[in-house]
């Protein structure tokens, strides 16, 4: 069975990846339900945490040139899979209001921080992966 991806937000200690409902009720050792997607949600948040790294050197082989995106764009593509932070390439992920209404005060967005964060992250990876000669024209 192929395993499905669900969203989450970022952070460095996001799940590598989640099963989804159907999966954790399948294993043989199971004996949650899911009824509703709250339930999912909760069996979701019990699966394990890696952190991410703060830089790729040690997880690409090969950094970009002027001649190799298909190869540097098929090592990078997994990791921005399994750290759900293609979003953030694709433009799926959208930055969140930079401050938001508590308590009748404008305040500093929490979900902000955390995306302002993330982005920042990837923006790391993607400046370690290339060449030098590519940085330079970045």
């Amino acid at each position: 069975a192929s395993s499905s991806i669900s969203p989450l937000l970022p952070s460095p200690c996001a799940p590598l990846y989640k099963l989804s409902c159907v999966e954790i009720m399948a294993s043989p050792n199971s004996s949650a339900t899911c009824d509703s997607p709250q339930d999912a949600a909760l069996l979701n948040n019990l699966l394990p945490i890696a952190p991410a790294p703060t830089s790729l050197q040690h997880l690409l082989a090969v950094k970009l040139t002027s001649d190799n995106y298909m190869l540097w764009e098929n090592q990078l593509q997994p990791l921005l899979v399994s750290y759900n932070l293609k979003g953030f390439v694709d433009g799926t992920r959208t930055r969140p209001p930079e401050t938001i209404l508590s308590e009748g005060k404008e305040v500093l967005n929490p979900a902000y921080i955390e995306w302002l964060r993330m982005d920042q992250l990837l923006l790391g990876w993607i400046i370690s992966s290339l060449s030098e000669p590519v940085h330079s024209q970045v």
